[in-house]
This record gives C-alpha cells, sequence and structure tokens, in this order.
C-alpha cells in the first residue's frame, strides 16, 4: 500500500469526536453502565437516516465493553447483534446465538432456539444487547408483524431484566407503535 492509499485509509477510518457524537455516545454508555451495575433494564431506541453514525457508535461501544473470561468462564457484558433483512420470528433468536458464537441446527424449532438464546444470555452474563438494523423488522413487506417482533423484544427484555438498545432507520419506530407496553417501558427515541 502506498503512502497515499495508508493516509486515505486512515482518514476514512478516522473518528472525529464531534459534540453530537459524544453527547449520545456519553448517554448511552451511562445507560450501558447502569445495566451492569443492576439498574433496572432500559429499552433504548436509536432512529436515524443512514451514515449519521450509529454504526460508528455500535463500533465504540463494541470496543468499550469487550468479551473476557473470569474464572475461565466467557463473560460478554454487551452484544451487538446483526438483524438480518427479512428476519423472521426463528432468525431473531438465531442471529443472537450466532452473535455468541453458537451454530445452531435449522431443524431447531423457533421456541427451543429461543430458549436456548435465553440459557445463552444468561451463562454469558449478558447485560445489554444492541441490535443493529433493528428496522429490518419492520421493512416493507416484512414476514414479522410489528407486534410480533414488539412481543419479542418486550419478552427478551422481561424474562432477562436486560437493556436493549435499538438502532435503525425511523422505520423503527413502527415497533414502539404496534405495543403500548414497549412504548411505555422505552426512553425517547
Amino acid at each position: 500500500m502506498t503512502p497515499a492509499e495508508q493516509l486515505r485509509r486512515d482518514i476514512q477510518t478516522c473518528e472525529l469526536p464531534h459534540p453530537m457524537y459524544m453527547e449520545h455516545l456519553s448517554r448511552l454508555q451511562q445507560r450501558i453502565d447502569d445495566a451492569l451495575k443492576g439498574f433496572a433494564p432500559k429499552i433504548v431506541r436509536i432512529p436515524g437516516p443512514s451514515r449519521v453514525g450509529k454504526s460508528s457508535l455500535i463500533t465504540t461501544l463494541s470496543r468499550n465493553y469487550p468479551e473476557a473470561r473470569t474464572d475461565g468462564r466467557r463473560h460478554v457484558p454487551v452484544l451487538i447483534v446483526v438483524v438480518p433483512q427479512a428476519a423472521t420470528a426463528k432468525m431473531l433468536p438465531k442471529s443472537v446465538l450466532e452473535a455468541l458464537g453458537i451454530q445452531v441446527s435449522p431443524r431447531t424449532t423457533a421456541a427451543a432456539m429461543f430458549d436456548l438464546m435465553l440459557t445463552q444470555l444468561r451463562l454469558a452474563r449478558t447485560r445489554v444487547v444492541i441490535f443493529d438494523e433493528i428496522s429490518h423488522l419492520v421493512d416493507e413487506g416484512s414476514r414479522v408483524p410489528p407486534r410480533a417482533a414488539s412481543d419479542w423484544l418486550k419478552t427478551l427484555s422481561d424474562k432477562l431484566e436486560m437493556t436493549l438498545i435499538l438502532f435503525g432507520i425511523p422505520r423503527l419506530e413502527r415497533i414502539f407503535l404496534a405495543n403500548e407496553q414497549l412504548r411505555g417501558r422505552a426512553s425517547p427515541p
């Protein structure tokens, strides 16, 4: 790689501490720190158009809260899950399990996969799950109705007393419009 190409790559990957970026990062870190200290779980939504820094926030949070081993046991305090396009009810827990590095047989039922996901999140002592591209759940033609998606997220938060941070384009608000209980538990966007 030439010095000019290296400089161009360095510029492309440079993170600038823009005041608005730092404000959002600080608020998210406070939510995560609260969850790790045992405060009540929260549901945080981060809607925004493409190219505004959502992925940069996720990258920084991932770097600031790494996986570790304590007494030989795996500890994943903050898990980053990328929601695939055209996600189904079965794909949601599978995405979480894959983020934990666990492969699941395609023949596993949705209910069994959900239970396995809960068990593995408990074993990893995960306190925060960050869903990137959660708006895929409510894309046009999605196979998951918004109410089912919101119920799934509410159940995950309730069963594990876990903080969820949901990143996506503004369409993700449909998830909250579909469920008044989820909307009531979530912080403002």
